[in-house]
């Protein structure tokens, strides 16, 4: 008996998930797994979620979906340190999120989590704006709004800007804003104020709103770059930012409304590895 497997492997954590004659088991969550930041850390994770869904049994595919794995040597290099598995495939992690939402044709996806991107697939071409990390992009992401509360914590501690509720709050969250110089990898860390900046724009706090506000207007900016603005497309919005309805999700659909009015929206979608598992199905059956 063998089993196909999917895989969401993510700068925030690691599915996977495995099918046995069409049964779907339980998913196992692992840490990160962002290869274009760790390569070696990230296929060790990915090596151990197998290994912990196959159960013993023949591996008849895999797919992953992988977080810096639109770098076509990235997605050649994770092929050849996962090759003791016959039929193994490497997608970036946009393809497989999309895909769980709209299996097949046309669609869009605009992803934030802890980063951002927007990712298209119209008429067999491949479009995307965003997805260049924390250091030179993530716009509108967990991130981008973590770091702006963290500038504003800075500034409220030199004077520059009054303190607020708000501002107070991030302080307790963040005693020691130098703690981050020291991580490797800030931006998951970063990201998870993004929470308290949306828990605090929703009940109206100002700052928090003015935070919360731009990053609309740059994931916004994200889908500009998507084409298709005269088709009716689905368009998929996944990630943690937009798991829950708040001041963020109701700026974003109203422009999304008046500016693309014949896109038709899809939240909460499926989970990335589940698209991940659809196409491992696929090549177990073809």
């Amino acid at each position: 008996m063998s089993i196909a497997i999917g895989i969401d492997a993510g700068g925030t954590s690691t599915t996977a998930i495995a099918s046995i004659d069409g049964k779907t088991s339980e998913s196992i969550t692992l840490g990160p797994a962002n290869f274009a930041v760790d390569f070696n850390s990230a296929i060790a994770t990915v090596k151990i979620a197998i290994e912990q869904v196959r159960f013993g049994k023949d591996v008849a595919s895999i797919v992953i979906g992988a977080a810096g794995a639109g770098d076509k040597s990235i997605r050649t290099r994770i092929r050849r340190e996962l090759s003791a598995y016959d039929s193994c495939e490497v997608y970036a992690d946009t393809h497989v999120a999309l895909r769980a939402a709209v299996p097949e044709g046309d669609g869009i996806v605009l992803i934030a989590g802890t980063g951002s991107i927007a990712y298209a697939e119209i008429g067999g071409e491949i479009f995307r704006a965003g997805g260049h990390g924390y250091a030179f992009g993530d716009e509108g992401s967990g991130f981008a709004i973590g770091k702006s509360a963290l500038q504003l914590l800075a500034r409220a501690t030199d004077g520059r800007v009054p303190r607020d509720a708000f501002i107070e709050e991030i302080a307790v969250a963040v005693p020691n804003m130098r703690e981050f110089y020291a991580l490797k990898n800030p931006a998951p860390t970063i990201a998870r104020l993004a929470p308290i900046v949306l828990a605090a724009a929703n009940r109206g706090e100002r700052s928090a709103s003015r935070i919360i506000q731009s990053a609309a207007l740059d994931l916004a900016n994200l889908l500009k770059r998507m084409p298709g603005d005269q088709q009716e497309l689905p368009l998929v919005l996944a990630g943690g930012l937009f798991r829950e309805n708040s001041l963020l999700t109701y700026l974003l659909e109203t422009r999304i409304a008046n500016e693309w009015p014949l896109w038709h929206v899809i939240k909460n979608p499926p989970p990335p590895y589940i698209g991940a598992l659809r196409l491992a199905e696929k090549m177990h059956a073809g």
